[in-house]
């Protein structure tokens, strides 16, 4: 199956696209209305509509093929794009381009259904359940926003929440991949809630003149996200009859969306697509395990030939080259630190404390839900891509893009389509659900943008050396560190979850407690030694919130392209 959860073709003016088709898992092939800057195709399986009610649940098969038996939009775009693989890529042309991508303008094809939630907001939808969200003001347009993504994913945008809360196991169920999860957030981005909700302001300090529009757009996102949520589960009743049906098995009340909830899914997006980098220690004892056994002339050659960068050897496209991390292998130099291979180690962020119920700690971290299980974090069998045409080497004189950005493939979409139109905002496509106050990847008037994961290295590894305050010697388990020539305490927090067994389990509710701990660097991964002297091992991301000064002394293994 493609892993593409978004597909968007910029056909450039003269390139006839392809108009709203009639059907469910079909697009009739006609020539749209073009203007200047011609037109858009996209694709966003399965579906525009991601909520299932107690009363849709006989309709949605494990295959999610798209038949009259599924909701209204679930799986209605899946088919189309699947039908891809069925052509080869020779006969793709202009004119068969609609059978697979649905037209991505901002007026809709056919309006099949318009609501107005409040004064001054209107909602309308297309065949495909995309909505158009129109607003008098531009908070107006921000309530739509929130209030159409509830419509389209609201049990998914509760995880989602509960999962960048590191929560998710006591939300939906306690199982070893919910479990492994939020361990997982914990040792990535742990924040307070008052943290999380702080950061709203600081973005909007960092935004200057237009940092109040920044917080009136989160606040009326938030508004239009809990007046969706009474208007599907009246008084906060999961039974009733639209809300989720995965509320009303899990009997959880949705509770209202603050500014921190929004932080929470972008801290959980930014750990998982916005990150590279940081293997640093893992890097490093698989050189230390080169080393004793082939000894080190032999293992700086090995790990220096498979170590990511770039390759003299490798096919290309492009004759002008773009040099990037091809630094040589200097495991010795200044300011290195190479872990023991074979010393003792102490937890770190996520690690169980003593009084926790035990954990199963080869799990794989993944979102078990009611009804599937969706493994998140990228895998190696899906990338995003691009083509880019530029106006000289196409036939029409006019540019072309085409782009996959990769998220995986899952029912429902991590993404959420939205057209947002109003004062000062004009944009169409697709944003993660829970952050979409704006759109991530899609296009505007006259341009079209998209995006890929961080793979570039933006998280570097810090060592911290161990220190005691009170003078006496340290050990993996002491929790101070050196910073300059102080030994300070590192912040600690026990985050605390109380988990309910899973549907029919007659196991009784567990408590599990888990440690963090945080350097001004970043979170602290794990303790262990470096020629004897205990350290922390702590990650420092660039895209997070800074702590302090940027580390000094980093692990010397750059990242190969192989693990041990």
């Amino acid at each position: 199956m493609h892993r593409t959860a978004l597909a968007v073709i910029a056909v450039a003016a003269l390139l006839a696209g392809a108009a709203g088709g009639g059907g469910a898992v079909a697009v009739t092939t006609a020539a749209p209305a073009v203007d200047d800057h011609g037109t858009v195709l996209n694709i966003l399986p399965p579906g525009s509509n991601g909520n299932v009610t107690a009363a849709d649940l006989v309709g949605v098969g494990p295959d999610r093929v798209a038949d009259a038996e599924n909701p209204e939009n679930f799986a209605d775009q899946l088919e189309i794009y699947d039908g891809l693989t069925t052509v080869a890529p020779g006969a793709i042309t202009v004119q068969n381009l609609g059978d697979f991508f649905k037209p991505a303008g901002f007026t809709p094809e056919q309006v099949v259904s318009t609501e107005t939630p409040r004064e001054g907001v209107t909602i309308e939808r297309d065949t495909f359940g995309v909505p158009y969200i129109t607003g008098d003001t531009f908070q107006d347009v921000e309530f739509g926003a929130g209030y159409a993504a509830v419509q389209d994913r609201m049990f998914l945008m509760d995880v989602l929440r509960h999962s960048g809360q590191a929560r998710l196991a006591e939300f939906v169920g306690d199982t070893p991949g919910n479990v492994a999860m939020d361990r997982a957030q914990l040792a990535s981005a742990y924040y307070t809630e008052e943290e999380a909700t702080e950061q709203v302001e600081i973005a909007a300090n960092r935004a200057g003149a237009g940092g109040d529009r920044l917080i009136a757009a989160v606040d009326s996102f938030i508004e239009g996200i809990n007046a969706a949520q009474d208007a599907l589960c009246p008084g906060g009743v999961p039974a009733a009859p639209e809300c989720p049906a995965e509320n009303a098995a899990l009997q959880k009340t949705p509770e209202p969306w603050t500014r921190a909830d929004v932080v929470y899914v972008a801290s959980l997006v930014g750990g998982i697509f916005g990150k590279g980098g940081g293997s640093e220690y893992e890097n490093a004892l698989w050189y230390a395990r080169l080393v004793d056994k082939f000894g080190d002339p032999k293992a700086r050659q090995i790990y220096s030939d498979l170590r990511e960068k770039n390759d003299p050897e490798a096919p290309t496209t492009s004759s002008i080259r773009t040099p990037y991390q091809g630094g040589s292998f200097r495991p010795g130099r200044p300011g290195a630190a190479l872990p023991d291979l074979s010393g003792p180690t102490a937890g770190g962020s996520g690690d169980p404390t003593g009084d926790s119920a035990p954990v199963n700690d080869g799990a794989t971290a993944r979102l078990d839900l009611p009804n599937a299980s969706i493994d998140i974090p990228i895998g190696s069998n899906g990338m995003s891509n691009a083509i880019l045409v530029g106006s000289k080497a196409s036939e029409t004189g006019r540019p072309l893009a085409v782009m996959g950005p990769q998220t995986g493939y899952f029912t429902p979409q991590l993404l959420v389509e939205q057209v947002l139109n109003g004062p000062g905002i004009q944009a169409r496509g697709v944003a993660f659900a829970g952050t979409n106050l704006f759109v991530q990847l899609g296009q505007g008037v006259d341009y079209a943008w998209s995006a890929t994961s961080a793979g570039s290295d933006n998280v570097d590894t810090v060592v911290e050396r161990l220190c005691n305050t009170d003078g006496s010697e340290p050990t993996v388990d002491s929790t101070a560190y050196r910073r300059g020539k102080k030994c300070v305490e590192m912040e600690q927090f026990t985050h605390t979850e109380t988990t309910a067994p899973g549907a029919g389990s007659q196991e009784p509710p567990r408590i599990y407690e888990f440690q963090v701990l945080r350097t001004h660097h970043g979170l602290v991964q794990l303790r262990t030694t470096v020629k004897g002297k205990p350290v922390a091992i702590v990650k420092q991301r660039s895209d997070v919130r800074p702590r302090g000064r940027l580390g000094v002394r980093v692990l010397a293994a750059q990242r190969p392209g192989l693990r041990p």
